[in-house]
């Protein structure tokens, strides 16, 4: 994936806002708490969320401009 700065490009179109809700990376439960410590570690706000009809287990915080951004991972254990 690659993310790029709108301001330091005048080429790119002007987009008034986008629809999409967040930006999912799947990452290995084992990496779980291990990433959660790491984000909660650079100062950032972490929720965490299950859903149960999925067994997923994920982490939500904000990107610096506020965008919203999600770390899930498959677990059994979730129901």
């Amino acid at each position: 994936m690659a993310l790029f700065d709108r301001t330091a490009n005048s080429e790119l179109p002007e987009i008034e806002k986008s629809t999409v809700d967040h930006i999912a990376f799947g990452i290995d439960l084992g990496d779980y708490e291990s990433e959660k410590k790491r984000l909660v570690g650079l100062g950032l706000e972490v929720e965490t969320t299950e859903f149960g009809w999925v067994q997923w287990r994920s982490l939500f915080f904000p990107d610096p401009e506020g965008n919203l951004v999600e770390f899930v991972c498959y677990d059994e254990t979730v129901c």
